[in-house]
């Protein structure tokens, strides 16, 4: 996400949300813990973002 330019801002706990400054597309993901693989849904949210704000 941020070789596309959005800007990583930590949130609550093991929150992140990724904002694109330009368009405003926000994602928010919980950074997943003790192993650092996403579940099926954050990578559909990721890959439904990308397309809705045009990267995909």
């Amino acid at each position: 996400m941020t070789g596309l330019s959005f800007d990583l801002v930590k949130a609550g706990g093991s929150g992140r949300k990724f904002i694109h400054p330009i368009t405003g597309g926000t994602l928010f993901l919980h950074q997943p813990h003790p192993a650092n693989v996403l579940k099926a849904y954050q990578v559909r949210d990721a890959i439904e973002l990308l397309k809705r704000e045009g990267f995909l």
